[in-house]
């Protein structure tokens, strides 16, 4: 069976979020997931595809970790 989660993420920093996770993506390598990433209309959006349902979850908890990351250090800059 293979998983499939699309997800969009409409925010201000898009843009910026992307080009942060990018280097993430380009630089993980899984066997058994991945995820595609790119902006569309200011959107941020993530394809993430799995084998199995351990590193799909997996893989989609990193992606949204890494954006949270961005968005708290992103906001104590800003203040």
């Amino acid at each position: 069976m293979i998983y499939y989660a699309y997800i969009v993420i409409d925010d201000e920093e898009s843009e910026d979020i992307y080009k942060v996770i990018l280097n993430e993506n380009l630089t993980s390598k899984m066997d058994r997931s991945s995820c595609k990433i790119y902006t569309r209309n200011g959107k941020l959006i993530l394809k993430v595809y799995g084998k199995d349902e351990t590193s799909f979850i997996s893989t989609i908890s990193s992606y949204l970790r890494w954006i949270k990351v961005y968005k708290e250090i992103s906001s104590c800059i800003k203040k």
